[in-house]
């Protein structure tokens, strides 16, 4: 594993790097215990970018993260959250319900707006205590 070869040092990195490592897996430990064992980092990256753009637009997210339109609104509807009809013909919840959009333009029903909902504002406050006050 990771941990193990920075421990045993076959791969040498320069001062410091080390630590950096090790935190960034301690943080993507700490996404998969918090929000889903198999969230892949491009979904926390368009968390926090929404945390730090409450608002934005997918067509702006995508441009200012340089993903194409369709990737952002697969990952959206991961981090959101939507009732779907399950397997068995009941309803079921799907995503992580982390982000929530909502329709800026009644004559226009595509344009959607990205927010963060209570539970992603935990969620990352708990990444950023993790991060800075371990």
């Amino acid at each position: 594993t990771m941990n193990t070869l920075l421990n045993e040092n076959v791969v040498k990195f320069s001062p410091g790097v080390k630590d950096h490592i090790f935190d960034m897996l301690n943080f993507m430990e700490t996404v998969r215990r918090e929000v889903h064992a198999e969230v892949p980092p491009q979904q926390m990256v368009i968390l926090f970018f929404v945390a730090l753009n409450q608002g934005i637009t997918q067509a702006e997210l995508a441009k200012q993260l340089s993903m194409p339109e369709g990737t952002v609104s697969r990952n959206l509807a991961k981090l959101s959250s939507k009732l779907k009809r399950g397997k068995d013909g009941g309803a079921e919840m799907f995503g992580y319900g982390l982000i929530e959009t909502r329709q800026d333009d009644l004559d226009d029903s595509r344009k959607k707006l990205v927010y963060v909902t209570e539970k992603g504002a935990r969620i990352i406050e708990i990444l950023e205590k993790k991060l800075y006050h371990a």
